[in-house]
């Protein structure tokens, strides 16, 4: 914040001029109803003053133009985004926080996400040892990239005696400065338990603090991938499901349904139940992550659609639709009529009210 206790200006290489609604209406050559639009003030305004600069009439409308959001990661992350990674405690979200930063600081991959860009992240860890963050950064890239910072809760007890709790208003604050100066265009919080506390987690009116927080990180275009931990199921978030409203996209690690265990790094199938920027819902990926003696990690992905999932939970004993539903985090209508294209293809059949392997799964 400045002497005015204004936001710092965007500074750093990561850095974009954001045009002020006036001043792109005034770009289209438009004036007001009343003569021509106010020249943009830099001091602060009255509020009045604000929205009367910022209404514009229907043929303004037409004409304005303001910076389209950048595509971050495939076509489901896009610039500004507030999104939610979720799943049960150990099973791989911190890889996953972790390899987003390396590929978007990177333009590079992990797994089958694809970075579109190279920007400068900001990775906030509430829970891990700084030597583990570091050692997965390595493993994915081979060194760490000049442009992800980590703010380490280890590193700064240690050096400062202090600790970071992101439901203070001071402290969120400071966060968002901190971006603006270094010109961070991505911000990864891992996670909700570890670094906002203090909150009821099942009171939905105790999460407004953080999301207005949220909300201004947006217009600074600043993306937000919040890690967090799924409730007693593993289908939906731990708490209030006030947190999803403003996501543009939730992902959700499952266990894998064959259960197959023992790699040293992680095991879990991505899937996402929230998607407001694809025209299609991103694919769902099995993931093997395993650490190499050298350092290096492999990475295993395998596209698995919802068919395959309910073709294996018949195969593994779950034969109602009932059931296949509770376990997949859907409705019942769902599996339903999947199941019914499945039987069409020869992949399921009918058993009474339920299912059973079809023949061209039965030799299976």
């Amino acid at each position: 914040m400045n002497g005015n206790n204004e936001p710092a200006k965007p500074q750093g290489p990561g850095a974009r001029k954001i045009l002020p609604i006036t001043q792109a209406i005034q770009a289209a050559g438009e004036t007001g109803n009343n003569g021509p639009l106010p020249q943009i003030n830099r001091e602060r305004k009255p509020i009045l003053e604000v929205i009367r600069a910022s209404v514009c009439s229907g043929s303004q409308l037409l004409k304005v133009e303001l910076p389209e959001r950048e595509k971050v990661v495939g076509e489901w992350f896009r610039e500004g985004d507030y999104g939610l990674v979720f799943g049960h405690r150990g099973l791989g979200k911190s890889w996953v926080g972790i390899g987003l930063a390396v590929a978007i600081t990177t333009s590079g991959s992990f797994g089958p996400f694809e970075s579109h860009v190279a920007w400068p992240v900001l990775y906030v860890d509430g829970e891990m040892v700084l030597s583990v963050i570091r050692e997965r950064i390595v493993a994915l890239h081979g060194s760490c990239p000049s442009n992800l910072d980590v703010l380490s809760h280890e590193l700064m007890f240690h050096q400062e005696q202090a600790t970071l709790n992101l439901a203070r208003f001071d402290e969120q604050d400071a966060v968002l400065s901190l971006c603006l100066e270094r010109g961070i265009r991505v911000l990864i919080l891992d996670n909700l338990s570890c670094l906002i506390s203090g909150l009821k987690e099942n009171d939905a009116d105790s999460w407004e603090s953080v999301k207005l927080w949220l909300l201004k990180l947006r217009r600074h275009r600043i993306a937000v991938v919040l890690i967090h931990h799924s409730g007693r199921s593993g289908k939906d978030l731990r708490g209030t499901s006030k947190r999803e409203d403003d996501a543009f996209w939730i992902m959700r690690l499952e266990e894998p349904a064959d259960e197959k265990g023992g790699a040293r790094g992680a095991r879990f199938v991505s899937r996402f139940t929230k998607n407001r920027n694809s025209p299609a819902d991103p694919l769902s990926f099995d993931w093997t992550i395993e650490p190499e003696v050298d350092g290096t990690v492999k990475i295993k992905t395998v596209e698995t659609s919802s068919d395959d999932v309910i073709v294996q939970w018949v195969r593994d004993g779950l034969t109602t639709a009932s059931d296949i539903a509770t376990e997949m985090g859907v409705t019942k209508g769902t599996v339903s009529k999947r199941a019914a294209r499945l039987i069409e293809t020869g992949r399921l059949e009918k058993n009474g009210r339920g299912y059973k392997l079809g023949t061209l799964e039965g030799n299976w």
